[in-house]
């Protein structure tokens, strides 16, 4: 099988829906507590692009998360991804007067 703890290096080409998703990839090849060697993410993100969009909606919910789990209140926990990516069509769309 696929050994992915050897692995140094991981590349994403598209994004999940939930900063758990690149954390739970991320910790996969960091190693076992035993075995930790550490590891390199890169993000392929082209500009002006959909995937630009959500991974300014991923670090915001993950500011989100941040604040929640510290006990602070975020005006934006309870609004959802899909909200705020309609929300980014939207504007983008009246930017270019489509």
């Amino acid at each position: 099988g696929l050994d992915m703890t050897k692995a140094g290096y991981v590349i994403f080409s598209d994004f999940g829906w939930t900063p758990a998703y690149h954390q739970q990839c991320e910790g996969r090849i960091y190693g076992r507590l035993n075995e930790a060697h550490g590891a390199i993410s890169y993000y392929v993100v082209g500009a002006n692009t959909i995937e630009e969009w959500i991974q300014s909606i991923l670090e915001k919910k993950l500011r989100i998360i941040e604040q929640v789990v510290e006990g602070n209140d975020s005006p934006d926990a309870g609004k959802s991804l899909g909200y705020e990516l309609i929300k980014m069509l939207k504007a983008d769309m009246r930017s270019r007067k489509i």
